[in-house]
């Protein structure tokens, strides 16, 4: 069950308070994470300067580049102090192949193995310095593409940015919050996307960006730390943490992470942290410090995930299951975990603020909690078994408090405890199932597929497509068996919302393979005896297949022959004799006819003794 962006703030009713015109509007939100991608069209469409003494230089590997290579290029500028070189594309199979970036002794300054993009080297001492490429047997990727050189360093900075006020890399200490890793990104369009279709929970907030995790998504305790007093010294009225630190099964306020988060709290920033992503093992810190609000997963259908973190200390849930979202190059992708839970609540958070700027931190966290709701069902996939964190299969559990905390926010009876009058419409509850489950469905075209749309909570009749024509109505119970034939089957669910419900739309596909063999039948020969004169006989092989075919052959008295194209004749001889034809279909599944047994039997003209004669009779 995959939620997007416009599926996720439903669930938590930030869609209704939008009808308010409250959007976060210039609430000041600080994400500490991996860097944010500043220029994605969705955020905010930044630009960037470069500063430093930057020339062209061009110089690529090959495209792709050898297996068992080991190459290296020397560049030399004769007046450089240190030099610096900036790369389009770097891409190294992961963990196998490497480039080096060594000064003119050998040394090595800088490793990279993996995918990287538009980025610039540490400076090298010197005027010389050496790029080695080294891969393995196996497999070759694509290289590297550079277009820059550098005497020293080189910095960047964000401009023309509308809605990030400020940013910091406190892993490559300089100004540039860029984004290289991919999470940071995910966690802010979840905040603020302005797609008119996955917008984010509240996009009139401002973000301060700390970048605290590198590219591989890592950092440190002294990174995040930093982090927060930055947060604090540019005026956050939030800090929304996606990361974790050591996992605790309680409090955890002697943690340092936990200790920095209690102190900002203290200071009146609300800090919103993800529970972690392991299940019945704990609560990671920074999540677990007292005074946080510690956020679970629940997917689509409001069932708790199994991998959320539980413990007493975790307070809230929210959309955390295959959540599309913003990520690098512009581009979309969907990811999992309480990461992306923590920000839809650091998005209410913000519509809360601004429709109560004085409101504490304190203040906050009751009205979310006692505005929340429960969820539908509760699963577990890790546990502590023997002493270890140990993943097991999902399974369903009672819920408890500490699964659930206070429950799954809802943002618009927050608001209404706030004094706000909203007229709420209800998220109508459609189960659609194939096969007994809510998700796309490859089958073959022997199977039975079984098809049911219910009403759960709702008025009114919800409308079923196939392929774009009306198949039914679920009113509120709709079910159907079929069997289909190889192609592509687009179902959708449309309730046009009611009586206080608003409208759902759901699509789902079913992928029918081809795995019944072509059904062939032989025409000739028949099952009889054939009269010949001679030692042999031609008979016609004629048959008949119900389908396109890719090969066909037959087998004669045991032997199998060779490919025919078609109807064909078999030469035989006197005695019995049997025949099966065999034809393969374009999707490769094996037919064979039945067993066709016939017959030859030679016979001679002529008669015994006084010379005998041959007559015609009339």
């Amino acid at each position: 069950v995959k939620a997007s962006l416009h599926d996720s703030v439903s669930l938590i009713y930030a869609n209704q308070v939008w009808k308010t015109n409250l959007t976060g509007k210039d609430i000041r939100i600080c994400i500490l994470d991996s860097g944010i991608n500043y220029k994605h069209l969705a955020i905010d469409n930044c630009t960037s300067q470069e500063i430093g003494e930057i020339e062209s230089y061009v110089l690529e590997s090959p495209h792709p580049y050898p297996a068992n290579y080991n190459y290296t290029w020397i560049i030399s500028r004769p007046g450089f102090s240190n030099i610096s070189l900036h790369f389009v594309n770097l891409s190294v199979e992961e963990g196998y192949d490497f480039l080096y970036i060594k000064d003119e002794n050998d040394t090595i300054w800088q490793t990279f193995s993996g995918n990287y993009k538009d980025i610039w080297t540490v400076p090298v001492p010197g005027n010389t310095v050496k790029i080695n490429l080294v891969s393995d047997w196996y497999m070759s990727w694509y290289g590297f593409y550079m277009d820059k050189i550098a005497n020293g360093s080189v910095s960047r900075i964000m401009k023309d940015c509308k809605r990030i006020v400020a940013g910091y890399d406190f892993v490559n200490e300089d100004a540039d919050p860029m984004d290289d890793d991919g999470h940071g990104t995910h966690v802010a369009g979840i905040i603020i996307s302005n797609d008119s279709y996955s917008r984010g929970v509240a996009l009139g907030a401002k973000l301060l960006i700390g970048k605290v995790l590198d590219s591989n998504g890592e950092g440190n305790y002294s990174q995040v730390i930093a982090g927060i007093d930055w947060c604090l010294n540019n005026s956050a009225q939030i800090i929304s943490l996606s990361l974790g630190g050591d996992l605790y099964s309680g409090t955890c306020d002697e943690d340092l992470l936990a200790q920095a988060v209690n102190s900002a709290v203290e200071n009146g920033v609300i800090v919103v942290a993800a529970a972690g992503n392991e299940g019945a093992c704990g609560i990671r810190t920074p999540a677990c410090a007292s005074k946080a609000i510690a956020v679970g997963a629940i997917d689509k259908n409001r069932n708790v995930v199994g991998f959320s973190g539980r413990g007493g200390e975790l307070d809230l849930l929210a959309p955390g299951d295959a959540i599309n979202s913003t990520y690098l190059d512009n581009r979309w992708i969907k990811m999992s975990g309480t990461s992306m839970a923590a920000p839809h609540v650091t998005g209410a958070v913000a519509l809360l603020l601004e429709a109560n700027s004085s409101l504490s931190p304190f203040e906050v966290k009751n009205i979310l909690e006692e505005s929340a709701y429960m969820p539908e069902k509760c699963f577990e996939s890790y546990r502590i078994i023997g002493g270890q964190c140990v993943e097991i299969d999902e399974e369903e559990v009672a819920c408890t408090n500490q699964i659930t905390g206070a429950g799954i926010i809802n943002v618009s009876r927050a608001l209404e405890i706030l004094g706000f009058n909203l007229s709420i419409e209800k998220v109508p509850r459609i189960e659609f199932l194939i096969n007994g489950v809510e998700n796309n469905l490859t089958v073959g075209n022997d199977e039975e597929v079984n098809i049911t749309v219910r009403i759960l909570e709702g008025e009114g009749e919800a409308e079923i497509y196939e392929n774009g024509k009306l198949i039914g109505y679920a009113s509120p119970y709709f079910s159907v068996v079929k069997i289909y034939e190889p192609g592509i089957y687009n179902l959708t669910v449309y309730y046009p919302g009611s009586a206080g419900y608003l409208s759902f739309f759901k699509s789902l596909f079913i992928f029918v393979e081809d795995v019944k063999p072509p059904e062939i039948t032989i025409l000739s020969p028949k099952n009889k005896t054939y009269y010949t004169s001679y030692s042999t006989i031609s008979i016609p092989l004629t048959f008949s297949v119900n389908e396109e075919t890719s090969w066909v052959t037959y087998s004669l008295d045991g032997s199998l022959n060779l490919t025919i194209s078609g109807n064909t004749t078999i030469k035989v001889g006197n005695g019995s004799h049997n025949i099966i034809v065999y034809a393969k279909d374009l999707a490769g599944n094996l037919g064979s006819s039945k067993r066709i047994y016939f017959s030859v039997k030679r016979i001679s003209w002529g008669g015994g003794g006084g010379g005998g004669c041959r007559c015609l009779l009339r």
